[in-house]
């Protein structure tokens, strides 16, 4: 009777097996078969210590038939662009060298980063992001959003930006004190359009309304607040007869009326 049983129970599982369906087998796409013999070539190049790309058939490795160009192009154009890479391109698409591509297009000054990649079966995807320009300096670039100097001649889109000047080295130190004269104006509906940085870091700005200040070293911030203060008590109706105003003074400031002005702003 056991041995009955043991025989009766294996025709269960065979005859529950049988019953069940096989699972379908899963299949890769096309362009994976595609790359997985690309990658079979490479490795038996390898193998056999063939040159790098020997053994990679023409199908798979084949010229670059295109390039697509992708991003916000506020201050260069895409055909710039494109103009810039198609002498890079020269080689075929598992062959490109992406590293080397990339380092040469972010050299153009208006390009902080560039996005390479392959789109199968013979296109280079490139996508750019500009640089964000926060003030010119002086006559040889503009400042980025890093406070870093990028030098390029190329100034006419950017005549909007406040012009900013000073040592090369405290390029940052400088765009910092901007931002932070800027904030302080900018509820005044003033705006700082030139700030200059001397080489003992004192610093004199042209606000928007034509007004000379007269800053100093120290205190930046705590003098802007007292001028505001001068400005918005005294000197806002009259401000067309102010040539400038000297700030560095412990509690008080110097007020420079315009030629001919002094008798009438009283």
């Amino acid at each position: 009777m056991k041995a009955k049983r043991i025989q009766d129970t294996q025709k269960n599982r065979r005859a529950q097996g049988a019953s069940r369906r096989a699972a379908p087998r899963r299949r890769l796409p096309l362009r994976w078969l595609a790359w997985l013999a690309a990658a079979g070539c490479v490795v038996a190049a390898a193998v056999l210590g063939l040159p790098r790309w020997a053994a990679l058939p023409d199908t798979i490795d084949r010229p670059v038939a295109s390039i697509a160009v992708q991003g916000e192009f506020l201050l260069v154009s895409k055909e710039r662009v494109m103009a810039l890479l198609e002498p890079l391109v020269d080689q075929t698409f598992l062959q490109l060298d992406l590293a080397a591509i990339k380092t040469e297009v972010e050299k153009a000054p208006f390009i902080d980063r560039a996005i390479l990649g392959r789109r199968w079966p013979d296109q280079l995807v490139v996508t750019i992001v500009e640089q964000q320009p926060i003030a010119r300096w002086g006559r040889s670039g503009f400042l980025n959003q890093r406070g870093q100097i990028v030098a390029t001649p190329e100034l006419d889109n950017l005549q909007g930006l406040p012009l900013l000047s000073g040592n090369r080295a405290q390029s940052e130190q400088v765009m910092l004190i901007y931002q932070g004269i800027a904030k302080l104006l900018r509820p005044y509906g003033l705006s700082v359009m030139e700030l200059r940085s001397d080489p003992v870091h004192s610093v004199e700005l042209v606000l928007s309304n034509d007004l000379r200040l007269v800053v100093g070293r120290d205190q930046i911030m705590k003098k802007m607040q007292r001028f505001l203060a001068v400005y918005t008590d005294d000197l806002q109706a009259k401000v067309d007869s102010v040539a400038s105003i000297d700030l560095r003074y412990n509690n008080g400031v110097a007020v420079k009326w315009r030629e001919g002005a002094l008798a009438s702003a009283r």
